[in-house]
């Protein structure tokens, strides 16, 4: 008998030795039961302290963004604080009345929206903090595609728009009829995903094609 390591059909070869010197190669066969596959321990990690997350986003090197609704703050923590435990240190981008969604951009753009305001700070590479032309009248969610595009998610106004921050053009999305949008995400397929939890759904809408 043998023990197969993972589910499924498998086979494992066999040497039989006779008493008198004769060897035979025969082959085992059979189904194996129990699990396909083995995972180590996640390992978790704490840092900071007394932080009421509104929103997280992270970057290409690794920096983690919160939006703070104790502080009222858009923070910073570097790769390195991140095994600080609770004396984790931050680096404070932008102070807002109620920070919400945040996302970043290939280019290293910061977004951060206001949920009070309906307002969306944007914060570049150097640290310099602006704030978009655009009111929203309730902020949902964030995304960006690899153009560097924000979309921005408004479930009272139930819908979405793209915002070329570059040249500052707004348009909505015929995404169809939405409730209540909220999350956004854009897969590498450029598919731009809603959710809708007033439907409640969860929509694709290709940015290409323009298709639900």
């Amino acid at each position: 008998s043998f023990t197969p390591a993972v589910p499924g059909a498998r086979s494992t070869p066999l040497t039989v030795n006779s008493s008198l010197g004769n060897t035979a190669s025969l082959a085992l066969t059979g189904t194996g039961l129990g699990a396909g596959s083995t995972l180590d321990p996640a390992r978790q990690i704490a840092f900071g302290a007394n932080l009421q997350v509104a929103g997280l986003a992270t970057d290409n090197a690794g920096n983690l963004y919160v939006s703070d609704a104790t502080s009222k703050k858009l923070l910073r923590f570097a790769p390195s604080a991140q095994s600080q435990g609770a004396s984790a240190a931050s680096t404070t981008l932008a102070t807002l009345t109620a920070p919400g969604p945040v996302v970043v951009d290939p280019r290293g753009f910061v977004y951060v929206g206001d949920t009070s305001t309906g307002l969306i700070t944007q914060i570049s590479p150097s640290g310099a903090a602006s704030t978009l032309a655009l009111t929203l009248a309730t902020l949902s969610g964030l995304a960006v595609d690899s153009l560097n595009n924000l979309y921005i998610s408004d479930s009272s106004a139930k819908a979405v728009y793209q915002l070329n921050p570059i040249t500052g053009a707004v348009r909505t999305l015929a995404v169809g009829t939405l409730v209540a949008p909220a999350g956004l995400a854009v897969d590498p397929s450029v598919n731009l995903l809603i959710a809708d939890p007033g439907a409640p759904a969860i929509y694709r809408f290709n940015l290409q094609s323009g298709v639900t």
